[in-house]
């Protein structure tokens, strides 16, 4: 009975071996005269990639919640980063979005 579980235990040990080498490897082994590079089709053009002043455009022709979110930490993220020259920190339309959608709200003072 032990032999017998023994062997059971060693194919199965047998077949999770070659499945693993099977689905590491494969990519590898099929590049069909691709580059040597296997991550050569993971990058991906300029144009394909949205672009915060993308996002800004879209979010000024269609405001939406997730688009006031993302307005809001524009003003947070040219704060912090006050000595790089970030073309999008001087759009004026960024401010003039936040006031329209009521998203300016002067600070309060906790007592801190």
């Amino acid at each position: 009975m032990n032999r017998k579980q023994g062997i059971l235990t060693s194919i199965f040990l047998a077949a999770a071996s070659a499945l693993a080498f099977f689905f590491i490897g494969s990519p590898f082994l099929n590049q069909n005269g691709q580059t040597a590079n296997p991550f050569s089709n993971l990058t991906q053009s300029p144009e394909s990639v949205s672009t915060l002043q993308n996002d800004i455009d879209f979010c000024i022709a269609n405001p939406t919640p997730d688009c006031d979110q993302e307005m809001q930490q524009i003003p947070k993220f040219c704060e912090q980063n006050k000595d790089q020259n970030i073309s999008f920190c001087s759009d004026p339309r960024i401010q003039t979005y936040l006031d329209q959608r009521g998203l300016t709200r002067p600070t309060i003072n906790v007592g801190k």
